[in-house]
């Protein structure tokens, strides 16, 4: 289900009462029944949805869809996997499109007619291409973060802190999540431990603890929490 008649605005969350500043980030979510965006990720409010994405096939199930329709025919002349996206579903109602659907986020072997998820190739930089099962001599599970220090094989913790969203020039600077890159062997000086999650919210260092209940991460601190979030974690 697209909403075709979807109109995307700016988020309206105030993040600095000194001038009423806003927050300015493109705002998707609103309740299922609105047809104009009114807050970002970060800021949405309980129950309310990205009104910018498809949803499930099923009426009224705001779940974006991982589940889809693929042409059975190539599949079983080919063994390779080929979606047509004509049924989206979410998990809970594959069931009642009575047709044969399969998750189309994950990537697959690439063994043909296997459908297992690949999680192994020969480069730590690269996704995986083949399973446990059928991967080849020399391959290394490539979900596992490596350090980037070259023939090391240690897990990656440490990285330098930057905050999610901070202001530059007077302008809101979105950065991507900062991820752990070296060991604690290689790590640089200025590199930290990463192993939680960060604040999203501006100029924030903080530890991300809060989030709405039918949420699956974690987003804001104890300082930026909204109404209704709830704790989640060690309380110390």
């Amino acid at each position: 289900m697209e909403f075709n008649n979807f109109h995307s605005s700016k988020c309206n969350q105030i993040i600095s009462f000194e001038n009423d500043e806003k927050c300015g980030e493109k705002a998707n979510y609103n309740y299922f029944n609105e047809n104009m965006g009114e807050y970002c990720f970060i800021h949405k409010r309980k129950n309310m949805v990205n009104l910018g994405i498809t949803h499930c096939y099923k009426n009224k199930c705001i779940t974006q869809p991982s589940f889809s329709t693929y042409n059975e025919f190539f599949y079983k002349q080919t063994g390779n996997i080929e979606f047509d996206y004509k049924i989206v579903s979410c998990k809970k109602h594959i069931q009642e499109t009575n047709r044969e659907m399969l998750n189309c986020i994950k990537i697959y072997c690439e063994m043909p007619y296997c459908l297992i998820s690949a999680s192994f190739n020969n480069d730590k930089r690269s996704s995986g291409k083949y399973c446990k099962k059928h991967k080849k001599d020399g391959m290394f599970n490539v979900n596992v973060r490596f350090c980037l220090e070259k023939d090391c094989f240690n897990v990656a913790k440490y990285n330098d802190m930057v905050p999610l969203v901070q202001l530059i020039d007077d302008k809101i600077v979105k950065n991507q999540t900062p991820k752990p890159e070296y060991c604690l062997i290689h790590k640089k000086e200025t590199n930290v431990f990463m192993d939680y999650p960060i604040c999203k919210q501006v100029r924030c260092f903080g530890v991300a603890q809060y989030k709405y209940d039918d949420e699956k991460q974690v987003k804001l601190c104890f300082l930026h929490k909204l109404p209704n979030m709830i704790k989640v974690g060690n309380s110390n």
